[in-house]
């Protein structure tokens, strides 16, 4: 590969230090400048100038995904990198690649303050004349209804409509008349989400003239609980609400009871005001899903058989929300197959050593499952691969096995918590994690306090720009406790920070 000048260094060195200046408070670079990407964008060319010649589809396609590999390896180069993604981006668009185009647009949205959403839309819609048979189609389709989702959560509803319409379109083409259906369906659902946003909008304004609005709590809290899941932030506004049939299940849910029974009890007023509100029924059986799930594990008898039944008749209702437990977490449960043959190889290697490396094996690729994807999910996902994972370790220590017991999956919650976002997500990760352990009674407290100090720690590093003074990090520990997390890990490292004021 031809190096680059020493000029086109400097410049492009230059022009990477005036985008770092202008990043944003989520931390992403600001695009570069066009003559910047001018200048890389020459280089970029003639270092793959062979590949550029080339114009089948098989070659275009390769082009697109060494582009994007090289990108991911350019981030010390922010212009270099950006080019990168979009040459990848329009390279492999052009070859009907949607999937390493996609991820040129991914890797983009991760590292430079560019609407992702809108980019992806855009392409979708570029594309859609150039689709050649139902297998390309039918991926665009898909894609589509997930870019409806990623505009959702961007509360970005335009856009949104557009992609629903779209995937619409693409999967009547496709011939996927189901599908085709679904996007339909979810006009409804986008059109939801824009009112109640707006409404959440107009209670905002409303509470900073009057923080004491009950009304304008209630909305807020049901917007960020319903309908953007995010419970922890939407609990504490409903519980306020002068409406005891929110207002109780709320503060019960608020108690966090670590008792079977206790936790049936707030599942099932959940699931009992669902069935009285049947605008929010699906997006209630989230919360009420939670609980369920939450208890399930722990739970034998009549409560057990009870939840089962509860979780059954929740899964038949289309809830446009994600469930508490994602599609990804169930896959990754162990199964009660996997489970009896996992307990048949604890019993048969008291008396047959041979099959140990098969036991090992199994255990290992369980614990592992259960690991992929833990930083992506949310408080659901992490309580249940938690739970399972615990499920795992018992069964070996029933059976003096302690390859596996010495650390819980919990001690894995550094990647779950320094995967936030922002702020607010961080802060309700380490709440999942104090709930978690007042549950399941582990880690003991010494391990808590460790493990909220060290991924507090590492979040602060990882965010330069959110935290860009000691005194700002100060600032946040106390929030952080004002909050309701207990953990001393919080003053601890509030008091290091200090040390720098």
């Amino acid at each position: 590969m031809q190096k680059f000048s020493l000029i086109v260094i400097v410049l492009l060195a230059m022009a990477a230090f005036a985008s770092r200046d202008a990043m944003g408070a989520d931390a992403r670079a600001a695009e570069p400048t066009a003559a910047a990407q001018q200048e890389a964008e020459k280089l970029v060319k003639d270092i793959y100038k062979d590949e550029y010649a080339k114009k089948s589809p098989e070659d275009r396609k390769a082009l697109g995904v060494k582009l994007l590999e090289q990108g991911r390896s350019s981030q010390k180069d922010p212009v270099s990198e950006y080019v990168l993604y979009r040459e990848a981006r329009d390279v492999a668009s052009s070859a009907g690649d949607i999937e390493t185009a996609m991820a040129a647009i991914t890797e983009m949205g991760k590292n430079f303050n560019v609407d992702a959403v809108d980019m992806r839309l855009k392409l979708l819609t570029g594309m859609r004349s150039a689709l050649k048979g139902p297998e390309a189609t039918q991926q665009a389709a898909d894609a589509a209804m997930t870019l409806v989702d990623e505009a959702m959560a961007a509360e970005s509803f335009e856009n949104a409509t557009k992609a629903a319409d779209l995937a619409a379109s693409l999967a009547t083409m496709a011939k996927n008349l189901p599908l085709a259906g679904r996007a339909q369906l979810r006009r409804g659902e986008i059109k939801a989400n824009a009112d109640a946003s707006m409404e959440a909008r107009l209670a905002a304004e409303q509470l900073k003239k009057n923080p004491k609005d009950a009304e304008a709590k209630f909305s807020v809290g049901l917007y960020q609980a319903l309908y953007k899941n995010e419970w922890e932030k939407g609990l504490p506004y409903i519980a306020e609400s002068s409406d005891s049939a929110w207002s109780t299940p709320a503060k019960a849910d608020i108690a966090s009871p670590v008792d079977v029974p206790e936790m049936v009890k707030v599942a099932d007023a959940w699931f009992d005001l669902a069935t009285t509100k049947p605008q929010y029924k699906s997006r209630i059986f989230v919360r009420a899903d939670f609980w369920y799930t939450l208890a399930l594990p722990s739970a034998d008898g009549l409560i057990k058989a009870k939840i089962e039944k509860r979780l059954e008749q929740i899964a038949l209702v289309k809830a446009p929300a994600v469930l508490g437990v994602s599609e990804a977490t169930k896959k990754a449960m162990p199964t009660p197959v996997e489970l009896a043959k996992l307990k048949e190889l604890f019993t048969a290697t008291k008396s047959n050593a041979a099959r140990r490396g098969e036991l090992v094996r199994m255990q290992t690729s369980l614990h592992n499952r259960l690991r992929d994807g833990l930083a992506a999910g949310t408080e659901s996902d992490f309580f249940a691969r938690c739970k399972a994972d615990q499920q795992l370790r018992k069964l070996a220590q029933d059976n003096n096995d302690l390859m596996f017991g010495m650390q819980p999956l919990v001690n894995d919650f550094n990647q779950f918590g320094i995967a936030a976002k922002n702020k607010d997500e961080f802060m309700g990760r380490l709440l999942s994690l104090e709930r978690f352990a007042a549950v399941e009674k582990t880690p003991d407290t010494n391990q808590l306090d460790g493990m909220v100090y060290s991924t507090l720690r590492t979040f602060v590093a990882m965010s330069p720009t959110l935290f860009p003074t000691p005194a700002s990090k100060v600032q946040y520990c106390e929030i952080l406790k004002e909050k309701g997390i207990k953990s001393v890990g919080v003053e601890r490292f509030r008091t290091e920070a200090a040390r720098f004021k």
